[in-house]
C-alpha cells in the first residue's frame, strides 16, 4: 500500500535563541559558501507499540558546491518546520566550521521563517526555482526509507 505523505503544516517565524546565536557569531566562524536547506514530510512511519504513529519529517543540509551533506535532522512528532530547520542550521554550520554567506530554500515561507535568525547570524536568504543537490540527497534517503537500498550510481 502506497500512502501518500501528508501536507506540509503552517509555518510561523522561528523562535531565535539570542544567546545561541550569539555563541555562533562569537565563535569567529569563516564565512563562505552557499547552503541548500529542505524541510518535507516522509511517507516512513514512527512509533512504537502501543504509541500514536505519525509520519517522519525531515530537514536536509547540502552544500551543492561539494554535494555533502551537512545535517539531517529528523525532529520529534509535533515540533514546528521553522524549530526545525534552524535546528539544521546550527548543525550544519557546526559540522562545517563555517558560516554561510547564503541559504538556499524552495518556498517564501521558509525564506521569511528563517528571516530573524538569517538577520543575527548575518546571512541571507534566497529563493530557489529548483534545490538540486537537496532533490538528489532527498531522493536516496526516501528510497533508503521506503527499503529500496541504495542506489547503484
Amino acid at each position: 500500500m502506497n500512502v501518500p505523505p501528508p501536507s506540509e503544516p503552517q509555518l510561523s517565524p522561528v523562535h531565535v535563541d539570542a544567546k545561541q546565536m550569539l555563541g555562533l557569531r562569537n565563535r569567529d566562524y569563516a564565512i563562505r559558501g552557499v547552503l541548500e536547506i529542505d524541510h518535507f514530510m516522509s511517507s516512513a512511519v514512527v512509533g512504537g507499540k502501543d504509541e500514536r504513529k505519525a509520519c517522519m519529517s525531515i530537514v536536509l543540509v547540502v552544500d551543492p558546491d561539494t554535494r555533502m551533506i551537512l545535517s539531517t535532522e529528523i525532529p520529534p512528532p509535533g515540533t514546528l518546520p521553522a524549530e526545525a530547520l534552524a535546528a539544521g542550521i546550527v548543525k550544519a554550520i557546526e559540522s562545517n566550521g563555517a558560516m554561510p554567506r547564503e541559504i538556499r530554500v524552495k518556498s517564501r515561507e521558509f525564506r521569511d521563517c528563517l528571516a530573524p535568525m538569517a538577520g543575527m547570524c548575518g546571512f541571507t536568504i534566497k529563493l530557489a526555482r529548483s534545490l538540486p543537490e537537496v532533490a538528489r540527497a532527498k531522493e536516496h534517503l526516501l528510497r533508503m526509507l521506503e527499503g529500496g537500498g541504495f542506489p547503484q550510481n
